[in-house]
């Protein structure tokens, strides 16, 4: 019987590598062989047709000549602050709501996780079309309602901008958070649900940890 077992347990591990070596070698392929390729090129100076080793002077330049540098590393952070802030607690709302075993709640859950699943270059291309300064979407339906009188040029204003990005990465990765939290939620016992009821926690933030919170920190691992 152990044998049998052994056996079992082995051809369920070769099937297993079987079934993710096609995913894990597109992933090294088209992920890791481009990074080493990227560092490859890091250590050259190129014009195009020549290439010439210069070693880390090129990380150097940035770091300590380059002003843009520093200000692009200011703008991604506080992008990625403000993605968060909407973000995080977007995902709970819609997790907490899709816990509920209401009627429909199968359809919304797929329909809500689909922008996860666009790619990102499709996501850019499609917030670039809605939210063009001529023929955008975004602008035709503003001035139609009358809210401005000509189109706005999202992308020739930094703060315009960031908020499109914002808004487009917030549409695009939204759906992933709201699973996460959907499964903390649902793995948690039905005593802490009555607990709180009890202990008069109705919503909010201290039914959030008396629950998904308390299970297992996903709210702060999906900050991290």
């Amino acid at each position: 019987m152990k044998e049998k077992k052994k056996r079992r347990t082995g051809t369920d591990s070769y099937q297993a590598l079987l079934m993710l070596a096609p995913m894990m070698i597109g992933f090294v392929v088209f992920t890791y062989v481009p990074i080493a390729y990227i560092l490859r090129y890091a250590m050259y100076d190129s014009n195009g047709f020549r290439e010439t080793w210069v070693g880390f002077n090129n990380f150097a330049r940035v770091f300590t000549r380059d002003s843009m540098y520093w200000k692009s590393v200011l703008n991604a952070v506080i992008l990625s602050l403000g993605k968060l802030v909407v973000e995080i607690p977007l995902a709970l709302l819609l997790a907490v709501f899709l816990s509920k075993k209401l009627r429909g709640t199968g359809f919304f859950r797929v329909t809500l996780f689909l922008p996860a699943i666009i790619s990102t270059a499709i996501a850019g291309l499609i917030f670039s079309l809605m939210f063009a300064a001529f023929n955008g979407i975004i602008n035709g339906m503003l001035m139609n309602v009358h809210i401005i009188s000509r189109p706005i040029n999202w992308f020739g204003n930094k703060w315009l901008a960031m908020f499109v990005l914002g808004l487009a990465s917030v549409w695009n990765n939204y759906g992933i958070n709201m699973i996460f939290f959907l499964m903390a939620l649902q793995s948690v016992p039905l005593e802490l649900y009555e607990c709180a009821e009890i202990d008069g926690i109705g919503s909010g933030i201290g039914y959030y940890q008396r629950t998904a919170g308390r299970r297992d920190g996903s709210g702060y691992d999906l900050c991290i």
